[in-house]
């Protein structure tokens, strides 16, 4: 992950775990092509059911989607 590599431990150890939930989400991977609206809005959905998440942490958790999806 870029951010270990840039020295940014604490945001690498916080968005690491939120990248394991979209995997978990996801089931496979996908292509970038893939990741559409209605497709993040379930997920957010699923974080909120699954893990009993405020409306603002599954919020962070959309964040490092979008980050990821910024960099690629």
């Amino acid at each position: 992950m870029r951010l270990k590599e840039a020295g940014k431990f604490n945001q690498y150890s916080a968005s690491k775990p939120r990248v394991k939930r979209l995997k978990v989400f996801l089931k496979h991977d996908i292509q970038f092509s893939e990741l559409t609206i209605p497709l993040l809005k379930r997920y957010k959905v699923w974080l909120k059911q699954t893990y009993k998440m405020s409306e603002r942490t599954s919020i962070n958790y959309l964040v490092v989607v979008r980050s990821i999806f910024s960099q690629a």
